[in-house]
């Protein structure tokens, strides 16, 4: 085999291990990243956008391809230190797009601490949200006219969505919502 064809190879195999090691909690019930997004259809109305994004969900567990998909903004998870992976999926239901993405932390401490740290990001307007609750604690806000933000974070995830247009007020809540309620 080539010098070419090993490095090749090499590099395959490591992206293998990467995806691979996505999701483990580290202890008690295991749980793959991948199965926290939703399949498209799953919530009523919301279909995977495949304009916007490959086939099927992402997930990554690589540092410069999980800040390319999140527009270079991955120090506050990194700064933790319990940065492990981060899925990603689009979706549309009509006109209505939006953006999921859900941050993988090595404890619920670690994402409490970004889920606190971002509480200033984006210059958005926040109010708290229980999203139909349980652990998980959530804020809302939106920039007029641009786009929704909805922020949560339960156990050791923390989730963000990012809606198109800002009017889908309520078709952003629900939709955390269902999302949260597929969250240990």
């Amino acid at each position: 085999m080539s010098r070419y064809g090993v490095i090749v190879l090499s590099m395959l195999l490591s992206s293998l291990l990467a995806v691979v090691g996505c999701g483990s909690s580290g202890g008690g019930e295991q749980v793959d990243l991948v199965d926290l997004l939703p399949a498209s259809g799953q919530i009523s109305g919301w279909q995977e956008d495949t304009s916007r994004g490959e086939a099927g969900p992402e997930v990554t567990s690589d540092l410069a391809e999980a800040t390319m998909w999140v527009d270079g903004a991955m120090d506050t998870f990194t700064a933790t230190g319990g940065w492990v992976a981060l899925a990603q999926e689009f979706y549309v239901n009509g006109e209505i797009t939006i953006d999921l993405h859900i941050f993988e932390m090595s404890d619920a401490d670690k994402a409490s601490a970004v889920y606190d740290a971002l509480a200033d990001y984006s210059g958005i307007s926040w109010t708290d949200e229980s999203y139909g609750g349980g652990e998980a604690k959530g804020r809302f806000g939106c920039t007029a006219p641009f786009y929704c933000g909805a922020d949560a974070q339960k156990g050791k995830y923390f989730i963000e969505t990012n809606t198109k247009p800002a009017t889908a007020e309520s078709e952003a809540k629900a939709f955390m919502s269902a999302v949260l309620q597929q969250i240990p």
